[in-house]
């Protein structure tokens, strides 16, 4: 018998607070979601301060920080289409200012942003999926698709860019597909195959802080994952060597690579089974 008492919408109104992303440079700065009983906003919060509320127009899914935290970039759509322009507004607040005027009102789904200030973001509309560049010369596009591209992850030396491509058709089994920064010129794709996903990190429909690079400037690693085993499970790809190598194959249930260790000597994976969450340390030396 359950609790017939037990009022589900109290609940879905009871107060939320989510992070969502650090700063890679100032962790003692990061986005919070915070929900109340009347409203939902996005906050910019410094460890040792009030929360301060983000432009209305800021949303979870939608929202992203500089690497040194000086400037917060999201979407400001019309009547919560998810289709619109990019804005920057200062880390401190201030007049919120478009960032790519010149581009048509879009679908972004994913964004990074370069130590120089370049940004690399995935964008959509007019038929096709495309990944940009924009630096001080404007926006230029690196890749192009009639099928879904999404979230854009930068390598630590930002000199590859890695990202999810549904080229042999529109379903969502992807591939993880990494081109050159700077050109697009492709560097390498990893497929299981046109029936089953694999994708850079793992796919995630929300504005995820995830970084599947290794942290190592140099280093190719490449964490990945796959759902060909009928579930989610990871792997470390090397870009470079083609090398792949698979992580916590003797876990059971849905394992996701969540991260590295800051000297890329382990892996950090989230254990999902039997209702229980756990992580699990993933010693690359030793297996």
């Amino acid at each position: 018998m359950g609790n017939e008492s037990f009022d589900w919408r109290a609940a879905m109104r009871a107060p939320v607070q989510m992070p969502v992303a650090w700063a890679a440079d100032r962790p003692d700065r990061l986005l919070v979601f915070v929900r109340g009983a009347t409203q939902a906003r996005m906050t910019a919060w410094e460890v040792g301060q009030e929360p301060r509320p983000l432009p209305p127009a800021a949303k979870i899914s939608y929202t992203w920080l500089s690497h040194d935290c000086e400037t917060d970039y999201y979407v400001k759509d019309k009547h919560d289409s998810q289709v619109g322009h990019l804005i920057r507004v200062p880390w401190e607040g201030g007049e919120p200012e478009p960032v790519a005027p010149g581009l048509p009102p879009m679908y972004f789904y994913g964004l990074q942003v370069g130590r120089d200030g370049t940004l690399y973001f995935a964008g959509s509309g007019q038929g096709s999926y495309r990944i940009y560049r924009l630096d001080q010369n404007g926006p230029h596009v690196l890749y192009e698709h009639a099928n879904e591209a999404y979230l854009p992850r930068l390598s630590a030396d930002e000199t590859l860019l890695a990202f999810c491509t549904s080229e042999p058709a529109n379903n969502r089994h992807w591939q993880a597909t990494v081109v050159d920064a700077r050109t697009g010129e492709r560097a390498a794709q990893l497929s299981d195959g046109d029936e089953f996903a694999v994708a850079p990190g793992y796919f995630q429909m929300a504005a995820l802080d995830l970084r599947p690079w290794s942290p190592i400037p140099g280093d190719t690693r490449l964490l990945v994952t796959s759902n060909a085993s009928g579930a989610p499970k990871p792997s470390v790809w090397n870009v470079r060597t083609g090398e792949r190598r698979r992580l916590a194959e003797d876990l059971p249930g849905e394992i996701l690579a969540v991260g590295w260790t800051p000297d890329a000597q382990a892996v950090i994976v989230q254990q999902a089974y039997q209702g229980r969450v756990q992580l699990h340390r993933c010693d690359l030396a030793s297996g």
